[in-house]
């Protein structure tokens, strides 16, 4: 019988995603210090913490707990929808590597829990179809380089249409997830609405259909049933 510390990091990934252990984690690990998070009988027999987690330093425990909380987070998605899932995968050997050791490196490369829920998040849109591999990518990308705090203020009531210049905004803007359009019609639409000419805002920065769909389905968790770029408004034209 093969040992799951001789896998593949792929194949111990898609592993673990599959394993009915996953449903025993608790989803709160909040409160788990570096030393108590070691004695997690469950987590230690994850195929995946096997194979890339050796318990010595403070940084490989740190990187545990982490791991932790992206498959305890996976409890979302029903263990029939998570096995499916790498069934169909597997089917397609080169492409269950390339997923599988996509997502064990970009779980990795997580310094906060907390990135480690939303990478979870964003596996399980990926994993029921409701985002491409693409956008998984650049929103693993978003998640890595992202300052947490402002990120989660995604999740605030944003008036994305209005956002000034200031540091949240030049943040979003560098992760990728805004826009900044410049429309004659939109000067003439505050024209008209009588605004003074130093309140006329020549430029618009709002979130772009990445943005969107990254604070809608990631941030807020809004159920995503179709697949979400259906969902994302596109807005007409506007009028000269």
């Amino acid at each position: 019988m093969t040992d799951d510390r001789d896998l593949p990091i792929h194949a111990s990934f898609l592993a673990s995603v599959a394993s009915p252990r996953v449903q025993d984690l608790l989803t709160d690990a909040a409160d788990f210090t570096l030393d108590a998070i070691t004695d997690s009988e469950v987590l230690k027999v994850i195929p995946f913490v096997k194979v890339v987690v050796a318990i010595r330093s403070v940084r490989e425990r740190v990187r545990l707990r982490t791991t932790y909380r992206f498959f305890a987070k996976l409890n979302d998605m029903p263990q029939g929808e998570r096995e499916t899932f790498v069934k169909q995968l597997e089917s397609d050997p080169q492409q269950a590597r390339k997923i599988g050791e996509s997502f064990a490196v970009w779980l990795d490369r997580l310094d906060d829990e907390e990135k480690a829920t939303l990478l979870a998040k964003m596996f399980e849109l990926y994993a029921r179809g409701r985002i491409d591999f693409d956008r998984s990518a650049r929103f693993a990308a978003v998640i890595d380089r992202a300052h947490l705090p402002y990120l989660l203020q995604l999740g605030d009531k944003l008036r994305t249409s209005l956002l000034r210049g200031d540091d949240l905004t030049s943040h979003l803007l560098a992760l990728g997830l805004l826009k900044i359009t410049a429309r004659q019609s939109d000067v003439n639409r505050q024209v008209r609405l009588d605004r003074a000419p130093r309140d006329i805002d020549l430029m618009k920065i709002e979130l772009n259909e990445d943005g969107i769909i990254f604070r809608e389905y990631v941030i807020k968790e809004t159920p995503a049933k179709p697949r979400v770029t259906e969902r994302v408004h596109t807005p007409v034209p506007p009028r000269s």
